[in-house]
């Protein structure tokens, strides 16, 4: 009885198989479509500005409340926003010009740069049109004796009023 019921599920079996193995005609493949975008036109534009606009003002204000007016405001959103408001400094804007150290001096035809020592010890490579200083100094010349950095005094309108020019000279050895 074993043996017969092999065979039967073997006659059973056998034409699933080969049915599914035989040649079908080729499906067409299936190919995605494009997604329809609608373009915005001058009064969407217009709206989608103002909303923009309302946003930010909204988002200032909630910020200006602080975390004890709103508690789910978010302490990266308040940082973010402290950032955006005063400009960024860079290391070298840390201390009075005074303060630092050139230490040595790279002439180039294409550039030249300097390395200047800060109050802290840290040492940097300084280029041309860096910033240094807390008054707010540009490098506006590097040649081979030392460097030079120039700092405008601004009047309340913003205007400049004076520019003083400091000069970093490298060290004289003996």
């Amino acid at each position: 009885m074993n043996g017969r019921f092999k065979i039967f599920i073997l006659l059973l079996v056998a034409p699933l198989f080969l049915v599914s193995c035989g040649s079908q005609a080729p499906q067409d493949e299936w190919k995605p479509k494009r997604a329809k975008v609608k373009r915005p036109d001058a009064a969407n534009a217009r709206l989608a500005g103002e909303k923009a606009a309302k946003i930010k003002a909204m988002e200032k204000e909630m910020i200006s409340k602080g975390p004890e007016g709103n508690p789910f405001l978010s302490d990266i959103i308040i940082r973010k926003a402290a950032e955006s408001d005063e400009q960024l400094k860079g290391p070298l804007e840390c201390c009075a010009i005074s303060l630092f150290r050139l230490l040595a001096v790279v002439v180039g035809s294409d550039s030249s740069y300097a390395l200047v020592q800060a109050p802290d010890g840290k040492r940097y490579i300084v280029r041309k049109d860096d910033r240094i200083g807390t008054r707010g100094g540009k490098v506006i010349k590097i040649d081979g004796t030392g460097l030079i950095i120039r700092e405008n005094n601004y009047s309340v309108s913003g205007k400049v009023v004076s520019a003083s020019d400091t000069v970093l000279m490298l060290p004289v050895s003996k």
